[in-house]
Parts: C-alpha cells; sequence; structure tokens
C-alpha cells in the first residue's frame, strides 16, 4: 500500500481541483484555499515520498503533472470566473500548457525520443502560477471580491 502513496496523493490532487474551482465559484473562500493548499501539500509530499522511498513508476510519472495542470487550470479559470484574475493571463497559461502538450504529441508523432522529466524553468513556471494562485485566493479571500 505505502508504495501506491504517491499515485494516491496525486488522485487526491486530481479530486481537490475541480472542488477548489467549486468552491471559489460558489463563494466558499476557505474551503477553495484550504482545498487549494491541501493539493499544493499533497504536491510536494508525494514527490518527496517518491524519491525517498524510491516509490516511481511510469503511470506516476505522467499523473502527477496531469494534477498538476488540472489544479492549475481549474483555479485560474475558477478566478477569472470571480474577477480576481485578467483574462489574459489565463490564457497565457493555457496557450503555455497547450504547446508543451502539443510538443511532446508531435514527437510521439515523429516517433522522437522523448525524456519525461520537468525541466527547472518548468519547475519554476509552476511554482510561480502556485504563488500567484495563492496570493489570488488570498485577495478574493480578505477583500471580499465578488462578481457584480
Amino acid at each position: 500500500m505505502m508504495r501506491h502513496l504517491p499515485n494516491l496523493l496525486s488522485a487526491l490532487r486530481l479530486t481537490l481541483a475541480p472542488f477548489a474551482a467549486w468552491a471559489v465559484l460558489n463563494d466558499h473562500d476557505s474551503a477553495a484555499l484550504t482545498a487549494f493548499a491541501a493539493a499544493g501539500l499533497s504536491d510536494l509530499l508525494d514527490g518527496w515520498i517518491a524519491r525517498r522511498f524510491g516509490f516511481t513508476s511510469l503511470f506516476g510519472a505522467w499523473l502527477d503533472p496531469i494534477a498538476d495542470k488540472l489544479l492549475m487550470l481549474f483555479c485560474f479559470v475558477a478566478l477569472l470566473g470571480v474577477g480576481a484574475v485578467p483574462l489574459w493571463l489565463v490564457v497565457l497559461v493555457l496557450v503555455r500548457d497547450l504547446l508543451v502538450a502539443a510538443g511532446v504529441g508531435l514527437a510521439w508523432a515523429l516517433s522522437l525520443p522523448l525524456r519525461m522529466a520537468p525541466l527547472g524553468v518548468g519547475k519554476a513556471a509552476t511554482a510561480i502560477e502556485i504563488l500567484y494562485i495563492g496570493a489570488a485566493f488570498c485577495f478574493w479571500r480578505w477583500t471580499g471580491t465578488r462578481r457584480s
């Protein structure tokens, strides 16, 4: 069971993503912030457990970044829906992720060798997105910014 814990934590993140978005869109600011924070902690914990104990798998190598991207996407779109982030930023994040996915798809289609390993720049971009969303959640929560 312990061997599957990183994948279970990633699966938890997958379920927290739509819940966090639902909470934002339904003015449950504390629940949204809590779900987002729990998802962020699960990301740190699943990576640490996988590396520390060698519980890595091909499935986990795919599940973890998918869970991360869906969490970011759901949160950005929900925050856009309540007016807490600008449209241009959501489009920029979405286009970046689509370009990365298109690049992977193109490499597969051309049978090019593809090494699925996170790069420092990708980790930095994800960290900035997490910090931005966290700050937007806090601003939205503490200022009472709501849809008109």
